[in-house]
């Protein structure tokens, strides 16, 4: 894209008006971009009339602030011409929904959830009942922890793995029926991995055109569930005292944690993205890290930044996550020859021996596939940002 381009809003992008922001909605690749409500007569600008240096100016005399023609190209490129808002981007692909998530099975369609769904529990979903009945729900299967929590946990029964595979659906199904209820068209329900984590996942992006408050809770709905199965097995706990509905009450209650991690794509992280009002959170916080750090050891004063805190704060936490993640990952790497000899042992064991006790197999494999595909996906991460680097410096080099 050069300066003499004269952009042009693609006719199929959709504007839709969002409190005080817009949502463009690109309906023939499936992309959305969520940006401030000031910059909708910014848009209509780019009738293809004027070239960047002509926006530059008509940007300046609108937000009374300068910018770059450098950053506005950049923006024109990065943020509209790749998500299909602007027409001539060759190299354009329809968007995979949830393309972060790797090797994806669909579990439940679109036409199922919607046999599911009932309009008679709306009400469950209205704010003041919904976070009261949260409250209540996360308070009693808090006393049922408290109170047995020194339970013998035996999650190897396959009947215990079965209930909770189906309660990870309903967990999904949850965030799908609250959707519904806020006038939203949730997506398939599947289930993928999310870098080397095994996750369960519904689509909801067609949630951002939803108000904030709403889409928060359809990201609790999740948990909600989960706490209210979670206490349906401590009542059949109470009521026959088989002590196996109480093993997965609890361990469903801790499963929740997991989902309130905020540093991985979990239900707390779209509350916080929801929250800040920022729908590429993990991009948006680490260019604010980015843009800190590059103050901080430059001493440049840029006047058109100023630090979001909220944000900031999040992108260094999150850094600091996943740096202690690939610490981890590269600890247990040393392992895996010793892993690996351990299985063939216990391999030849089972073979030439007859000796049938195959759990050192399956928990030596799991550890050996695991510890192997985290380290593919930290090379292949590696290997983008070196990329991204290497195109950066001709960038530069160019301009030198």
């Amino acid at each position: 894209m050069t300066n003499e381009c004269k952009p042009i809003l693609n006719s199929s992008t959709l504007i839709i008006e969002n409190g005080d922001y817009i949502v463009l909605n690109q309906k023939e690749f499936g992309y959305q971009l969520k940006l401030k409500k000031e910059f909708q007569q910014f848009l209509s600008l780019m009738d293809g009339s004027r070239t960047i240096e002509q926006l530059q100016d008509e940007y300046i005399k609108y937000f009374g602030r300068t910018i770059s023609v450098d950053a506005l190209e950049e923006f024109i490129r990065e943020r509209l011409s790749k998500c299909g808002f602007i027409e001539g981007y060759e190299k354009l692909k329809p968007r995979n929904s949830q393309s972060i998530l790797k090797a994806k099975i669909i579990i439940l369609e679109t036409g199922i959830l919607e046999k599911i769904y009932t309009r008679h529990l709306n009400f469950i979903f209205e704010t003041k009942m919904f976070y009261s009945l949260l409250f209540t729900l996360f308070s009693a299967n808090l006393v049922v922890f408290l109170t047995h929590k020194s339970v013998y946990l035996n999650t190897k029964s396959g009947f215990v793995f079965s209930i909770l595979f189906i309660c990870h659906i309903f967990h999904e199904i949850g965030h799908a029926m609250a959707a519904k209820a806020k006038q939203s068209s949730p997506g398939n329900i599947g289930f993928g991995f999310y870098f080397v984590l095994p996750v369960f996942f519904v689509d909801l992006s067609d949630t951002w055109n939803i108000q904030k408050k709403d889409r928060i809770i359809i990201n609790l709905s999740g948990i909600f569930f989960d706490y209210l199965i979670g206490l349906g097995f401590g009542l059949l706990f109470f009521i026959t005292t088989n002590s196996l509905f109480l093993m997965i009450q609890i361990i469903l209650f801790t499963k929740t944690f997991y989902n309130l991690n905020p540093f991985i794509r979990s239900d707390a992280y779209w509350v916080i993205s929801d929250s800040l009002d920022k729908p590429n959170l993990n991009d948006n916080s680490s260019i604010e890290v980015r843009l800190f750090f590059k103050r901080l050891i430059t001493f440049k004063t840029n006047n058109n930044w100023k630090p979001n805190i909220p944000l900031l704060i999040y992108g260094i936490a999150t850094t600091c996550f996943w740096l202690f993640i690939i610490q981890s990952i590269l600890i247990q790497s040393k392992t895996i020859i010793t892993d690996i000899n351990e299985f063939l042992y216990a391999l030849k064991q089972v073979l030439f021996f007859n000796n049938w006790d195959v759990s050192v197999i399956i928990s030596k494999a799991y550890q050996i596939l695991f510890i192997s595909f985290a380290l593919y996906l930290l090379f292949k991460l590696l290997a983008k940002w070196a990329f991204l680097l290497h195109q950066k410096l001709v960038v530069l080099w160019k301009r030198a």
